[in-house]
């Protein structure tokens, strides 16, 4: 099953702030692993507190923060950033 991906407008200031290698990686994991995932959900792990509907998937010290939209068949980017300070 193909997932669309889907990003906040925010989220591609985050990339810019990452360099160019490391947002091409985040770009290419999205595409070639979470977007034909069968359930994405279970490439990452569900966070916690209010923010236990989200996601984070890992890629080496960056985190990806994204809502896995089963309606919408979608994963909706969040918040990219590295593991220090994705979570503020």
């Amino acid at each position: 099953m193909n997932w669309k991906i889907k990003f906040e407008s925010r989220t591609w200031k985050d990339l810019k702030k990452l360099g160019k290698q490391s947002a091409k990686q985040v770009l290419k994991y999205l595409y070639d692993r979470v977007a034909v995932a069968d359930n994405p959900a279970l490439l990452g792990r569900r966070l916690l507190g209010e923010k236990c509907k989200l996601h984070r998937f890992r890629m080496g010290n960056i985190r990806i923060i994204a809502d896995v939209q089963y309606d919408e068949i979608a994963v909706l980017v969040i918040k990219i950033a590295g593991r220090d300070k994705v979570y503020r």
